[in-house]
């Protein structure tokens, strides 16, 4: 794993947002801690975060938080492009972000009351 961490460093100008979602998301389902390239990915996710989907920005906070990362400039990236993009969130979308952030110490009540007040709106699309 260490030649692939390398070689994500070196192109990491080359990745997009579902490349930097994906591999955050990856190295955390494997327990992977690689600090050099999650600092990368994290430096990427934040000069791209405009183009992350609510999807991306979810993996990306869970992964952080899997693998109990608390890197703050990126959870801030994260919670302040969430905000907008919330109405876009399905249901794991809402539990997972919120978990990660409040996981990494993370508070963020405007996010927090935007993702509750649009699950309360998608009540029928859950399973109870």
């Amino acid at each position: 794993m260490e030649v692939i961490s390398e070689e994500v460093v070196e192109k990491i100008s080359l990745c997009e947002a579902q490349d930097l979602s994906n591999t955050s998301w990856a190295y955390a389902r494997l327990a992977i801690v690689h600090y050099k390239m999650l600092a990368s990915l994290s430096e990427g996710a934040i000069k791209k975060i405009r183009s992350f989907t609510a999807q991306n920005l979810t993996n990306t906070a869970w992964a952080f938080a899997t693998l109990a990362i608390l890197d703050e400039p990126l959870l801030q990236a994260i919670s302040s492009e969430a905000l907008p993009k919330c109405h876009e969130f399905c249901a794991q979308n809402f539990g997972n972000t919120l978990w990660a952030l409040a996981v990494c110490g993370l508070e963020d009540r405007p996010l927090r009351d935007a993702v509750c007040g649009q699950a309360v709106k998608c009540l029928s699309d859950y399973d109870l």
